[in-house]
């Protein structure tokens, strides 16, 4: 493998990856450790461990053996998850990002299965990454709490936070919440310190779904949002 002198010379093809937020020299040693990584992928790890290389290096090392031993997840395993839906992946954000979204009302924690549920994720999270467009390499989440309550934000944020953050990282463009109130904050309180810095500020939370138009087209936001959309609209 030919060593690269300067970050121009990465074959990094997305634009969601900022090359200022790591070295040429720890973007060497990490290849020259995981010469079958692409290039895209090996800067993701860099950037998610602020450019550490030994941070890095663990993570990726940890993820690979994760991956070896769960992957790939069949859809056959996961159909009874799947038909809930509680999560799906629908449309693009306005920066043509895949969106993927949670329903947590869906969810009943008396009758779920946690490791059917966590390959269910695991599974719409391949799905969305494979309708990436070539030049990015993030995808946008909505956390739609209509009709939501205590138990199944907490159960859906644990599993957000553990596979996003271990085994996807740099995925997360963007996760917006809506709508808010008193028991999403009541939650978020204990969720929240066990996210990563950096994906707390990509958390937009909204009190109204007519806010929600800003970040996604209408003709891919779902129907029951459109409709708590429009009411929000006439109130205002």
């Amino acid at each position: 493998m030919t060593e690269r002198k300067d970050i121009s010379e990465l074959e990094i093809k997305s634009i969601d990856i900022n090359r200022g937020a790591i070295t040429i020299e720890n973007h060497n040693a990490l290849k020259k450790l995981f010469p079958e990584v692409d290039d895209d992928t090996i800067a993701r790890y860099l950037i998610a461990r602020n450019n550490n290389l030994e941070k890095s290096t663990e993570l990726l090392t940890k993820a690979r053996t994760w991956r070896a031993k769960h992957m790939p997840v069949l859809k056959r395993d996961v159909i009874p998850e799947l038909q809930t839906g509680k999560l799906y992946v629908h449309g693009t954000d306005r920066e043509g990002r895949p969106l993927m979204i949670f329903r947590p009302s869906m969810h009943d924690a008396n009758v779920r299965d946690m490791e059917t549920m966590a390959k269910s994720v695991m599974w719409w999270t391949e799905y969305a990454i494979s309708k990436l467009p070539d030049n990015k390499t993030k995808f946008t989440v909505i956390l739609d709490r209509d009709g939501a309550g205590w138990g199944q934000d907490i159960e859906f944020l644990k599993c957000f936070t553990k596979l996003f953050q271990d085994q996807y990282p740099e995925r997360l463009h963007r996760a917006i919440v809506v709508p808010t109130n008193f028991v999403f904050w009541s939650i978020w309180k204990i969720a929240s310190v066990f996210l990563h810095p950096v994906t707390r500020e990509k958390v937009v939370t909204l009190v109204f779904q007519s806010a929600l138009a800003e970040y996604v087209d209408p003709e891919f936001i779902p129907v029951r949002l459109v409709r708590f959309l429009l009411i929000s609209k006439c109130r205002i």
